[in-house]
């Protein structure tokens, strides 16, 4: 088994991720606009809300799958027929090289654990996505507001020079959203 690409790979996607998040640091704290500030907040208070509702959904879903093996046959067994039972078992077969019938709800707590630390590896990987695709959001509806600003200036009936201003100011804010 190659385990050498795997790794590289991964820390190859941390790296870009560690530099789109320093990008997005960066841009945020150059935002001097209270009304593109606003803007921001709100989309970005929607993705953390997205990020709330799936760790809400994640956390039980996982807790479920580690517990049901265990939980069901307890809770079934008063049920079902007397040559019927069923056997409580774990959600992944782990060979410690111990007795995992003595030891179960070690290996259950241990299972806990790592269930817990794969969901929270998930969230914070759900997050920085989720934080990088909201704040590009965030950024499309502003220039979509700036535009519509830009479309509703009135230019025909002012003079030459005035004209030729409001062609270099609306040139300028296009080129600085784009940047």
């Amino acid at each position: 088994m190659r385990i050498g690409p795997q790794i590289t790979l991964n820390l190859e996607t941390a790296g870009i991720i560690y530099r789109i998040c320093e990008a997005v640091t960066i841009d945020w704290l150059s935002i001097k606009d209270p009304e593109e500030k606003n803007t921001m907040k709100v989309v970005c208070e929607q993705g953390s809300r997205m990020v709330r509702i799936h760790f809400g959904f994640l956390l039980p879903s996982l807790l479920g799958f580690v517990l049901a093996p265990v939980a069901l046959p307890y809770l079934l067994n008063p049920y079902l027929p007397e040559n019927m039972t069923l056997e409580r078992t774990l959600c992944a077969h782990v060979e410690l090289f111990i007795d995992q019938d003595k030891y179960f709800h070690h290996i259950l707590i241990f299972l806990i654990h790592m269930v817990i630390l794969i969901m929270l590896v998930i969230s914070a990987m759900d997050l920085i996505y989720t934080s990088c695709i909201t704040y590009v959001m965030g950024k499309i509806i502003w220039i979509g507001y700036v535009f519509e600003k830009l479309c509703e200036i009135e230019t025909s009936y002012q003079n030459a020079s005035a004209q030729r201003e409001m062609n270099i100011y609306v040139y300028q804010t296009v080129i600085g959203l784009i940047k």
